[in-house]
């Protein structure tokens, strides 16, 4: 299955934009889809329903990090090198979905109840979150691909 099947599958499951995105990459990243859903479990609705960061970004960045980032802090070489893959992926993302953070992506407040029952009327988030998602998926996917 690839990832962009993962992504829609757990989509479809319930999981938040964080969890779907984050668990879709759990093999490359060397760890259970269980572990990847609890880590972004509280990162949906732009970290927390907050409208912040979009969780679907937040979850292609922690996969990338999970895959390319060091575990040493003084490695200033490594340190630049997720930094400029993070820098990519976000340029990417922002490109194809009109920006980084939740409220700006949905064009909703996430903090107010009203605004946020509004946009699950609409159909927003089905929209807009599936596009985050599918997007964040294929972006990772391509980068991973030319880093191989």
């Amino acid at each position: 299955m690839d990832n962009i099947t993962k992504v829609e599958h757990f989509m479809e499951k319930g999981f938040n934009c964080a969890q779907s995105v984050f668990m879709s990459f759990s093999e490359e990243m060397g760890i259970s889809q269980e572990t990847a859903a609890k880590i972004t479990s509280g990162l949906g609705g732009g970290m927390g329903r907050m409208g912040e960061a979009c969780g679907a970004f937040n979850g292609g960045a922690m996969a990338l990090g999970m895959i390319y980032g060091s575990a040493e802090s003084q490695d200033e070489e490594e340190k630049t090198r997720i930094y400029s893959i993070i820098g990519e992926f976000a340029l990417e993302f922002e490109r194809k979905n009109g920006g980084l953070r939740c409220n700006d992506i949905i064009g909703y407040n996430m903090r107010v109840p009203e605004q946020r029952s509004e946009a699950k009327e609409k159909g927003i988030f089905q929209a807009k979150c599936s596009e985050c998602m599918k997007s964040a998926v294929s972006i990772v996917t391509e980068i991973i691909r030319r880093s191989e």
